[in-house]
């Protein structure tokens, strides 16, 4: 069955640390097309068009949720890099020219592999319905966990661009079984009860005086399950120490001061450490 193209408003878009959010609806508008097999993300910026090309055969991973009284999400990873364009020469009540630009996401779509997007409450189901039913490898790819790649980043990328994109942090792998929460090609609906268990490390003092100020210590490594409830693959992150890199950044001035903060708390738990071992000492010291 063949089915016209698919065009519905979405919400949010966020790839890497770029996000835009829709103010007005048309903002951001998701487009299926099933006859050319590819998606577009169209985005309204200064009066002019903007959009975002994804073949579906660069699709490597894909998943959505529908929750009751939340936004549905739609989630997508690349094996390569989307195409670029933006609107020339506007023309009222005349087809849209485009022509091929840059990236305008701050370099995050061509270096940032995952792309997730939030709609109102019952816009996605449908056309994500009828998109799996369209190609075969699409309905596989939803039956599997997402991500496929350990990567969040294209293998192209370099390590200095992946500073500037601020680096998602290693943390022991997520669980391989699917979360509840993520439709199958089936689309039940579920209600809104829990989220998937993602492993983490978190850090605890056996002295409650040392790393008492912040939630991190340079202590003792003690695995934790925590419920992510926000479905989004891209994790927001420290930024990296490369200075050299995110001179170049946008955001310098809040990597700095996250990096001086960093800086402060670790010298907090060094000084609280010299202390505890001043205290043994002298306990040892007095021992008869």
């Amino acid at each position: 069955m063949k089915w016209k193209a698919s065009n519905f408003p979405a919400t949010k878009l966020k790839i890497g640390c770029w996000e835009r959010k829709s103010r007005n609806e048309g903002d951001i508008v998701a487009k299926f097309y099933y006859a050319r097999r590819k998606l577009v993300w169209e985005i309204q910026e200064e009066r002019l068009k903007k959009k975002i090309e994804i073949q579906w055969t660069d699709i490597s991973a894909t998943r959505a949720r529908f929750i009751q009284d939340q936004p549905d999400i739609l989630e997508v990873e690349l094996r390569q890099q989307p195409m670029f364009f933006k609107e020339v020469n506007p023309q009222p009540r005349k087809h849209t020219n485009w022509e091929a630009c840059s990236d305008f996401t701050s370099g995050n779509a061509t270096t940032c592999r995952r792309h997730y997007l939030e709609f109102a409450e019952g816009t996605l189901e449908k056309h994500y319905e009828r998109l799996l039913h369209s190609d075969h490898r699409l309905l596989t790819l939803s039956q599997k966990v997402f991500a496929s790649h350990d990567s969040q980043f294209f293998e192209t990328v370099n390590s200095d661009m992946q500073d500037m994109c601020m680096l998602q942090p290693k943390f022991p792998p997520i669980s391989n079984q699917p979360s509840s929460n993520w439709c199958p090609p089936h689309l039940n609906h579920i209600d809104n009860q829990g989220s998937a268990p993602t492993h983490m490390w978190t850090f605890e003092s056996h002295d409650p005086a040392v790393g008492a100020n912040h939630p991190l210590s340079l202590l003792t490594p003690t695995p934790r399950v925590i419920q992510m409830n926000s479905p989004s693959s891209v994790m927001e992150c420290l930024p990296t120490m490369n200075q050299g890199a995110s001179s170049l950044n946008p955001m310098t001035s809040y990597l700095d001061s996250t990096l001086n903060r960093m800086t402060q708390l670790c010298n907090q738990d060094i000084q609280s450490l010299r202390r505890v071992d001043d205290i043994s000492e002298r306990q040892i010291q007095q021992l008869p």
